[in-house]
């Protein structure tokens, strides 16, 4: 079965990263000086660490109302739930991103506003940068990293910016990320929270490269195809549970340091060819499927994503002929529930959440392997059309 994404790890990989495990690093500050210029740049373990840390350096009330979208990780609710804020729900608009119109509504109510680029689509940076006045803004980059709005890059825009390295994340390091400080008045604040946080010692960094290179080969192609005859329906229902907030704090694993170092050189060539594998199945079949996609000349796209009618049955075709597609957030509605939200407060969402489908593009993928992908979703849509929403 082709993987959704890339988890490969190889025995070399590992070896050597065990040999450096008792040394420090740090991510390349050259490296993200020439991507943020102007900003300061933290490692965090995490994504909803980062966010965590970021909000607590905006010195907001102890029941400050945080402004989010819906369809997001149940991590980053988590997260903001964690300090006792609110979430305040804004819905989205067909870029799966925050719904400009609904935020006009509710931004007088709003402490704090988190902006998703969801599956590497820009929000609508220069709308919102009009709405929000001096509300403090965090941008979520999980899906973004190495992508641009109007060739500026993501990260950039608002105060705060977190990036993910995480597992299915490009670059897909299995951990930690980077907290981009635009506005540096946050930085003296975030430079002591950050450096006060433990570093995980030599035992708990092995078990972290055992759990790597287990997941490389549950997510090879054999093993993706184990999986999945093994575990069936209960595969395509995964993920119902909210992500709780970590017990502890901590600072990022050192060797993501020594993989961040290894692949960082080939970043931008790997970034251009998973856009050129996306395009590759945007273009053949954008006829038969509403696709949503970043509409920018350069830049990664984290994953191919269409919206239809017929999600589940389009999900177990390709599955059943071999292509590891996603329900991406599928229970996000559930998710919301959990954290406050109310039926009918973001009509979009509702509506659209349950007809999302991901499949992959990512840097593995050969040409055989994206034939086969058109040539499936060609097949699907001649049984079952329209598949047009």
């Amino acid at each position: 079965m082709i993987p959704r994404f890339d988890y490969s790890f190889s025995a070399g990989a590992v070896w050597q990263l065990l040999k450096r495990i008792q040394s420090r690093g740090r991510f390349d500050k050259p490296y993200f000086t020439t991507l943020f210029p102007q900003a300061d740049v933290f490692e965090i373990s995490s994504a909803r660490v980062g966010i965590k840390y970021a909000l607590q350096a905006f010195q907001l009330n102890d029941h400050a109302r945080i402004g989010v979208q819906p369809f997001t990780c149940s991590s980053v609710l988590a997260a903001i739930a964690s300090l006792g804020y609110t979430p305040v729900f804004i819905d989205i608009d067909r870029s799966l991103t925050i719904d400009c119109a609904d935020l006009v509504r509710k931004v007088d109510s709003l402490d704090a506003l988190l902006v998703t680029h969801m599956f590497s689509n820009p929000a609508d940076v220069r709308q919102l940068r009009k709405l929000v006045g001096r509300l403090p803004i965090i941008e979520d980059c999980a899906h973004a990293f190495l992508t641009s709005y109007d060739s500026q890059p993501l990260g950039t825009f608002f105060d705060i910016a977190v990036f993910s390295f995480g597992h299915g994340k490009f670059p897909a390091l299995g951990d930690g990320g980077v907290l981009v400080v635009n506005t540096t008045t946050y930085s003296p604040f975030l430079s002591r929270a950050l450096s006060n946080l433990p570093s995980p010692n030599a035992l708990k960094q092995t078990w972290f490269l055992a759990k790597k290179s287990v997941y490389s080969v549950l997510y090879s192609r054999f093993g993706y195809s184990l999986l999945y005859s093994l575990l069936k329906k209960k595969w395509s229902d995964k993920g119902l549970q909210v992500s709780r907030y970590p017990a502890k704090d901590r600072l990022p694993y050192a060797v993501v340091h020594h993989l961040f170092d290894a692949v960082r050189p080939a970043l931008p060539a790997l970034a251009s060819q998973q856009r050129r594998n996306a395009f590759q199945l945007i273009n053949r079949n954008r006829h038969s499927f509403d696709f949503i996609y970043p509409r920018s000349d350069d830049g990664c796209i984290f994953s191919v994503v269409l919206i239809t009618r017929h999600r589940d049955a389009l999900y177990d075709f390709l599955i059943e002929r071999g292509i590891g597609a996603g329900k991406h957030f599928q229970h996000a509605l559930s998710w919301a529930t959990t954290f406050g939200y109310s039926h009918g407060d973001c009509p979009s969402f509702e509506y659209l959440q349950d007809k999302l489908i991901t499949i992959p593009c990512h840097t593995g993928l050969t040409d055989q392997d994206l034939e086969k992908i058109n040539l499936v979703l060609r097949d699907f849509a001649l049984v079952a059309p329209p598949v047009i929403c």
